[in-house]
């Protein structure tokens, strides 16, 4: 897409016609996307077509926000609906510390036989919660030595890159989605965007052996979500159910069900896995 150049003076006055549109918002609809004031703005600048001008609202928005005296400011959490970054004005959706775009500006060691798989090897995303991170570097660690490539947010996500653009992508690419299911990822409000961005890719649900969410393991275990609900209903209580509602699960989902085992045999995983096809897409 061609992206026109925009004066300084264009600049300051789209910033203008965006501050004034986002200070101009109330509680509870305080945020919007790129996208959502391009729509708004279009009328103003008719010398640009509406992927031209959300184009340049996401560059001057990245830019302001960096600086310092901001009056806008990103949401750390994505869109529900897309997964784009939301912006809001620091008058109406006050001003905190929000995570910045330092993530990992290089793979770390544990994923460098990673970067030796051959393009064509099939990419499963791994959707977690960060605070499971050293589960899902093993679990790259294992799919690496089968020949499969694996996307992790730690690791796929560079410094000032838009994060919900990567995200996105990385669904886009994928063959697969492994959702690391564990007591901290089913409240984690990313997990539940990824996951409802799957759209029809595979999904295979990884529970750490051992993890909170099953107290007590059933045997024999479950081979799908569903037994699973059906073997420990407790599970899917009142008190479980909005989690379990807003990560879109119902007690008919039929993905299959792993557990995953620190330092023990995972085979089982790792051969399902090889058994997609790579056009599974």
């Amino acid at each position: 897409m061609n992206i026109p150049s925009l004066t300084k003076e264009q600049s300051t006055r789209l910033l203008e016609d965006i501050t004034h549109e986002l200070q101009g918002k109330a509680r509870p609809k305080c945020w919007m996307s790129a996208s959502a004031l391009a729509r708004v703005l279009l009328s103003e600048w008719p010398a640009l077509t509406e992927a031209q001008l959300t184009a340049q609202i996401n560059t001057l928005l990245r830019e302001h926000a960096s600086q310092e005296g901001r009056k806008l400011r990103w949401c750390w959490y994505p869109s529900p609906r897309t997964l784009e970054m939301l912006w809001g004005h620091i008058k109406v959706v006050g001003e905190k510390a929000v995570p910045s775009y330092e993530l990992q500006t290089q793979p770390l060691s544990p994923l460098a036989t990673c970067q030796a798989l051959p393009d064509d090897a099939p990419t499963w995303f791994i959707s977690h919660n960060s605070q499971d991170q050293a589960l899902c570097v093993a679990l790259c660690e294992a799919l690496a030595s089968v020949q499969v490539n694996s996307w992790l947010c730690e690791f796929a996500i560079a410094y000032q890159d838009n994060i919900s653009d990567a995200i996105v992508d990385g669904l886009q690419r994928a063959h697969g989605v492994l959702l690391v299911l564990s007591e901290r990822s089913l409240k984690s409000t990313w997990v539940n965007k990824e996951y409802q961005q799957v759209n029809g890719l595979p999904c295979i649900i990884v529970i750490p052996k051992g993890d909170k969410l099953l107290s007590v393991e059933t045997q024999p275990p479950p081979r799908t979500f569903k037994q699973l609900i059906e073997m420990k209903p407790e599970l899917f209580t009142q008190e479980q159910y909005e989690c379990w509602y807003h990560l879109g699960f119902t007690q008919q989902t039929d993905h299959p069900v792993y557990f995953w085992e620190t330092a023990g045999n995972n085979q089982a995983l790792l051969e399902v896995i090889q058994s997609i096809p790579n056009n599974s897409k």
